[in-house]
């Protein structure tokens, strides 16, 4: 009987220092928790660190648009001082602009009578037909060849 008492006594200890431990546990994550709560400070100092540093890494990713069944590609550049649209041939192992931005931006301007620079087009993306001998794009609601 006294063996069954002393188990019994055994057990409850152990629950209780298993509560214990538990307790402890759910209280230091509280108190982390609230020690990294983030505020105004923090917010303002992430959106002016944002500021300083935007516009500082240009031509660090390419998206490949396929085209001439997968053997050419176009991508955009985003740039300091604008956009450039890149053309990659992979037959002929070669790479460089997908067109004359200065001589289309020249052409634009004439056309609408409204200044336009070779690496501030306003259009995003394009298309490049028949091998990309043909340029196209949309500006101003209207599809340009």
């Amino acid at each position: 009987m006294q063996d069954q008492y002393k188990a019994k006594q055994v057990k409850i200890m152990q629950n209780s220092i298993i509560a214990r431990i538990l307790a402890s546990v759910v209280f230091m994550l509280w108190i982390c928790a609230s020690s990294f709560a983030i505020s105004r400070e923090d917010y303002q100092r992430a959106e002016t660190l944002r500021e300083v540093s935007s516009n500082k890494v240009f031509k660090k990713t390419i998206q490949p648009n396929w085209f001439d069944e997968n053997q050419k590609f176009w991508y955009r550049n985003n740039l300091k001082e604008g956009k450039e649209f890149v053309l990659v041939d992979c037959r002929q192992g070669t790479r460089g602009p997908a067109f004359d931005h200065q001589r289309l931006a020249e052409v634009l301007s004439t056309v609408l009578s409204k200044p336009y620079v070779g690496q501030n087009l306003l259009f995003d993306t394009i298309e490049l037909l028949e091998g990309g001998k043909i340029l196209q794009f949309h500006l101003e609601g209207r599809r340009w060849r």
